[in-house]
């Protein structure tokens, strides 16, 4: 009978990965302790992720952040994506940064 179990990942994150996922998820826990609602908004972070993050530890969000389930995805609004190409290409960084944030809606 063959075992039928998921079998685990065998190749490892890439370093400069886990290094992303976890100043993400660093970023993350100290925006949720200030704010919630401004990181649900800025980063995209909600529950039940929200209130693990809230009291994790250093080393609990290490291996989350080394874990494949957990690799950090760049969120370009789909009505602001053009606009905020565009200015990039152009080099004006305060106009992509004002678009996107204000195309992002708080509860999706």
């Amino acid at each position: 009978m063959r075992d039928e179990s998921p079998k685990p990942l065998t190749t490892p994150l890439p370093e400069d990965v886990f290094q992303l996922n976890l100043a993400y998820l660093m970023l993350a826990q100290r925006l949720i302790v200030q704010d919630a609602v401004r990181a649900e908004i800025l980063l995209g972070v909600r529950e039940p992720l929200t209130s693990w993050l809230r009291e994790a530890s250093a080393p609990a969000i290490a291996t989350l952040a080394r874990s494949p389930v957990a690799v950090h995805t760049l969120r370009l609004p789909k009505k602001a994506a053009a606009s905020v190409l565009a200015a990039c290409d152009e080099g004006r960084w305060l106009g992509p940064a004002h678009v996107a944030t204000s195309a992002i809606e708080a509860k999706p």
